[in-house]
This record gives C-alpha cells, structure tokens and sequence, in this order.
C-alpha cells in the first residue's frame, strides 16, 4: 500500500481583533463553515488518516478539530505542533522525516506559504496558491518518510471549499 499525505491549509481566519496576535486569531463565519463543509467531502472520499498534525495557531487547531470530527478521527489524538506555525516546506518536511514508518497515512494542516511550497516540492501537481482550507493528497511508493525528496508523488485528489458548495446542490 502506498504512502498518502495530505496537505490542508487552515480555513479562513478572523481579523476583527486588531490587537491580537496573528497565532490566536480563530475562524471567521465563513471558515466555520468550510472547515467542517471540507470534512464531509473528505468523509464521502473515506478517509481516514493514521495521524494528524497540526500547527498549534488557533485557526488551524480549530481547522484541524473540525477536520477530525467529521472524518471520526479522535480528537485527543490530533498531534499539535507549535514548530508548523507558519512553517515553511522544509519545516514540514522535516516533520514528516521524523515520523514513525508505521504512519502511512497523515495528513498536515498548515499556513501558508509552506503548505502550497510543500505541494510542490513533493508531488507532480503545480500549486499556485492553496487556498483556505483547500486540501490536496499525494501517494507515494516510499517506506520511509524521508525518502519524500527523490520519490514526488502522484497527485490523488485536491479539494477546495468552492468544490464543496457544488456538491451540496
């Protein structure tokens, strides 16, 4: 069985507090929708991640749980990480390396830049910008995690909250 990571860009955050710091700032009304709206998707697609890890930033935990419940993934098992707060591709990478071999299935939620450079820097598909909560998947015919670099993947499905909303009508 191949190896699949699966990218997801955190969803849509909040500015109305001008005075808060970028890490907490939490979901807007519309990321409160899509978060679980992209959920749903994922569930119809039956996936079912080994493991996911998160950046510690508000929005993405809060994108993350959303995530999670909606695909019966269990909470108290999301990994939190404050080092992929706004982590660039090789940060996400290295997180990767430094995962079990046991984990063939795991997905990441982030920011970007480093979500949409990762996507490209792994698989054969070409990203201009991830949006929010936008998600894209890749197998790939590896054992090991840090073989990610000389082994791109094969893009396996990309979904964004726009693709979401077609369903649902």
């Amino acid at each position: 069985m191949p190896n699949r990571l699966t990218l997801l860009r955190h969803a849509k955050s909040s500015w109305d507090e001008h005075n808060q710091h970028d890490f907490d700032r939490p979901l807007n009304k519309r990321g409160e929708k899509d978060a679980p709206d992209i959920g749903r998707l994922l569930r119809q697609q039956k996936f079912s991640p080994q493991l996911i890890v998160s950046s510690s930033a508000v929005r993405a935990r809060i994108t993350a749980v959303h995530i999670a419940r909606e695909i019966e993934y269990p909470l108290a098992s999301i990994q939190f990480s404050r080092s992929l707060y706004l982590a660039s591709a090789q940060t996400l990478l290295k997180t990767l390396a430094n995962l079990a071999t046991s984990y063939q299935d795991v997905l990441i939620v982030g920011h970007n830049p480093g979500i949409t450079s990762a996507a490209n820097l792994v698989g054969n598909a070409s990203v201009d910008n991830m949006p929010t909560c936008g998600a894209i998947s890749f197998l790939f015919e590896i054992n090991d995690w840090r073989e990610l670099a000389v082994n791109p993947g094969e893009m396996n499905w990309f979904f964004t909250p726009k693709m979401s909303l077609k369903q649902d009508n």
